[in-house]
């Protein structure tokens, strides 16, 4: 299955990339990010230092030392404002992580639940937002995706979603990629091609 939910730290994920939810000001404050660059140490602080602030849903990579990825993709997720419509930038940061995925040709990543820590987005409300943005990239892109969550709490909302999502790629995902494959073999056959 390319989309798997997972009660682990994401320090300790053997992927290609993981994601890093940062603070704007890369303050440290969050616990994930606080945890990746303990592990990554100096090395990881100065490429860090040396990309500047983000931008809310902005997302930018540095190299992983002394973790189990290559990359380390590090984004700005949105601080939770009942009075303002900050879903947007939340997708975003999703869907920028997967674009900077995409441009550095990973085949596997691990996100964290982006601002549902330190920065107060309700979990249930995190969860959904990144389960659609994660199935509506994999309806166009290939790539082995985890959403890691650290909590007892935020793992139990997942397993909520877990017979769903299964249920979307089955129909979904699966039955498209099915059918792709039968439009090939059929205008192969048009053109006689062995």
């Amino acid at each position: 299955m390319p989309y798997t939910i997972v009660r682990n730290d994401i320090v300790n994920m053997e992927v290609d990339a993981i994601v890093n939810s940062a603070g704007t000001r890369l303050s440290r404050i969050g616990g994930v990010e606080r945890s990746i660059l303990d592990i990554g140490g100096p090395i990881l602080r100065k490429e860090q230092f040396e990309f500047g602030e983000l931008i809310v849903g902005q997302a930018k990579y540095t190299s992983a030392p002394n973790l189990y990825a290559k990359y380390v993709i590090h984004v700005s997720g949105p601080i939770y404002d009942e009075s303002t419509n900050n879903e947007i930038d939340l997708r975003n940061s999703y869907r920028n992580s997967l674009n900077l995925a995409v441009d550095l040709e990973v085949e596997s990543i691990a996100f964290p639940l982006i601002s549902s820590g330190s920065y107060g987005y309700p979990k249930k409300r995190a969860l959904v937002v990144a389960q659609e943005e994660i199935l509506r990239f994999l309806e166009y892109n290939e790539m082995m995706i985890y959403l890691v969550v650290f909590d007892k709490s935020s793992f139990t909302i997942s397993k909520d979603f877990q017979k769903e999502i299964r249920q979307y790629i089955r129909t979904d995902y699966v039955v498209k990629r099915r059918n792709e494959v039968k439009n090939i073999n059929a205008r192969r056959d048009q053109m006689h091609v062995p």
